[in-house]
This record gives C-alpha cells, sequence and structure tokens, in this order.
C-alpha cells in the first residue's frame, strides 16, 4: 500500500508543479492568443491525470485485495495455515472476487473524477479571469500600468499555490486539496480492499471470525473497535456480527487491520474476550491517551510546517530551501532570520 500511495503522490505533485507553472505563465502574460494556448495545455494536464487516477486505481485495488486474500502482512498467530487450500486462479477470478474489486474501483475512480472536474471548474475560472483582464486591458488601451497587472497575478497565483487547489469540503467543513484528498480516498480504499479479501478469503475457506489488530496508542474512535473479535455471518452467538463499514468508518489514516480467528489457537482468557467484543468501551489508559495527543500534535507540527514551506517556495522560488527536509533544517539554524527577511520583502 505504501508504495502505490507513493505513486499516487508524486504524480498528483507532478502535475501540481506542472499547473503551478502555467499558472505563472498565464499570470504573467498579456496575449490573449498565448493565453488561450497556455489554458489549453492546463486542461491537457488535467485529462491526463484524470486518465492516471482511472487506470491506477483499478491496478492498486486489485493488487491489494489480493494481498489480503493471499493473507500477506496478516497476522497469522490465530490460525493454521496448513488448513488452507483456497486460491485464486485465472478461472476462479470472478464472482464474489470480481464484485469486491469492481465495487471498490468504481467508487474511488467517482471521487477522484469529482475532484478532477473541481480542479477544471478552478483552472477555467483562472483562465477566464484572465482572458477578461486582456479584453480589459485592450479595451483601455493600456491605461492599466503593467506593474499593477503583474501584482495581481502574483497575489493570485501565490494565494493558489499556498493553498492548493481545493477540490471538496467535507461534512465538517475541512476544505482538501487535491494532493491531500487524492491519498485519503486511495488509502482508505486500498486498506478497505485488503480487509475485503481478508474476509472473502476466510469466506472461501470456511472460516468465521475476523479480529481486528491493536496498537494501543490510538484514537477515541478506534479504541472502541480494536481488539474485538467479529462474526462474518452473524450466527456465532459469542460475538458480534461483523460489517465491512467498522473499519471502513474509522477514519482514513487508521493503522487497524483484520486477521482471520480461531478461538483454539487465542492464548488469552476466551470469556474476556468474548466480553470485549460485545462492548463497545475504550480501554486505553491514561497514557496511552497523552501519547496519542503527542502524536497528533507532532503531525499537526509537520502539516505546518509543511505548509508554510509551501508559501515560502511560492514567494521565493528558487531561493527557498531545495526541499521541506532543507526548509527544516534553516528554521533551526541562524540562517532562519534571513530567510524570513527574504520571504518579507518579496511580498512588497
Amino acid at each position: 500500500m505504501d508504495e502505490a500511495l507513493k505513486i499516487l503522490t508524486e504524480t498528483t505533485q507532478e502535475a501540481l508543479v506542472e499547473l503551478y507553472e502555467k499558472m505563472n505563465a498565464l499570470a504573467s502574460g498579456g496575449n490573449m492568443n498565448k493565453a488561450k494556448r497556455i489554458y489549453r495545455q492546463m486542461q491537457i494536464i488535467t485529462v491526463e491525470l484524470g486518465k492516471f487516477y482511472d487506470d491506477f486505481s483499478a491496478a492498486a485495488v486489485e493488487a491489494e485485495y489480493l494481498k489480503g486474500f493471499d493473507l500477506e502482512g496478516m497476522d497469522l498467530s490465530f490460525i493454521d495455515t496448513g488448513e488452507f487450500k483456497a486460491k485464486i486462479t485465472d478461472k476462479t477470478f470472478t464472482g464474489l472476487h470480481m464484485e469486491s474489486i469492481d465495487a471498490l474501483t468504481t467508487a474511488l475512480q467517482q471521487n477522484l473524477s469529482m475532484a478532477i472536474a473541481n480542479l477544471n471548474i478552478q483552472v477555467g475560472r483562472m483562465a477566464k479571469d484572465k482572458f477578461a483582464e486582456i479584453t480589459k486591458k485592450q479595451a483601455l488601451k493600456g491605461m492599466l500600468k503593467g506593474s499593477t497587472r503583474k501584482d495581481i497575478s502574483k497575489n493570485v497565483v501565490e494565494r493558489l499555490t499556498q493553498e492548493g487547489f481545493i477540490v471538496f469540503k467535507d461534512k465538517l467543513g475541512r476544505n482538501w486539496r487535491l494532493d491531500s484528498y487524492a491519498e485519503m480516498n486511495m488509502r482508505s480504499t486500498l486498506r478497505e480492499a485488503n480487509t475485503r479479501g481478508i474476509e472473502n478469503r476466510a469466506i472461501q475457506e470456511g472460516y468465521d471470525l475476523l479480529k481486528v489488530s491493536e496498537h494501543g496508542v490510538t484514537c477515541e474512535k478506534c479504541a472502541k473497535v480494536e481488539g474485538r473479535v467479529f462474526s462474518i455471518s452473524g450466527n456465532n452467538a459469542n460475538y458480534p456480527k461483523w460489517d465491512n463499514h467498522i473499519i471502513k468508518h474509522t477514519h482514513p489514516n487508521c493503522r487497524h487491520t483484520v486477521s482471520i480467528f480461531q478461538e483454539k489457537y487465542y492464548d488469552g482468557d476466551v470469556e474476556e474476550l468474548r466480553k470485549k467484543s460485545n462492548s463497545s468501551t475504550d480501554y486505553r489508559t491514561d497514557a496511552q491517551k497523552e501519547k496519542y495527543q503527542g502524536m497528533q500534535q507532532k503531525k499537526v507540527k509537520k502539516r505546518q510546517n509543511k505548509l508554510q514551506y509551501e508559501r515560502y517556495k511560492a514567494r521565493l522560488g528558487k531561493n527557498a530551501p531545495k526541499s521541506l527536509s532543507g526548509f527544516i533544517q534553516v528554521k533551526k539554524s541562524k540562517n532562519w532570520s534571513n530567510l524570513k527577511k527574504k520571504y518579507k520583502e518579496a511580498g512588497r
């Protein structure tokens, strides 16, 4: 999964860099034909990115599903793999397997297509504004000063580079940039594909129980499901019925996975496990909760550094540090005051 997410993120960011470069060219130009040519080039970038999303989604979901079915990376301590006989071949890769893969792939492709559509709207809006600006300038016969036009264009490009292309607003009112939204959707879908592969392998092998992994240091929402055992069929009176959405509806970056489970290989207190599985109590200790909050604060700081670096890079261009890690090193050094001064002066 990590490799797939890396490819997705790098490809998205490469496309965004191209778009930002075209935006700069569009903003600084004053010729209508040139502006229209740049706009067409921007459209090509978004179309190609959309095609990549479609093709890559299908390949990544199928690969992650097969990893789940093959129990790759799954906790094997609760089963005897020698008892497992099921395999997926070209002849058996139909029915249940294809239905699961197709459903997940289609949902992912639809979400990413929506993101691309919103990206196109923003690109089109910027081009339309630029066309109107050029037309107005021609009508005024040069009365609009070039320096003023340049400053306006610079501010627009810098703002978009800082904020990113916002392609989605969630129920909590949070804006999602294209790169973050694409990664979040891909991560969530691949995690569900892996879980579905494990679940279908259990069904094919004749096993009914799935156990959610345990990490201890986790969020309040995940704490209520971790370590619990569920019955796929719902026919086991000792455990609650499994629902695919139990894992899906935690949160996008959840680390929890599932394993096929048999009580006879469990070395703990089975009665206690049954009791826990039928409860949604948060069993975390105060120390675990505190550690989780600390981890979240580090993530927030990391994101703030990333956004700050993008602002500096957008304004300073080649004069900004070459990488995020380099930027963080500068912040810790004596050169930080000089870089802040350059940033402030460039914004005047």
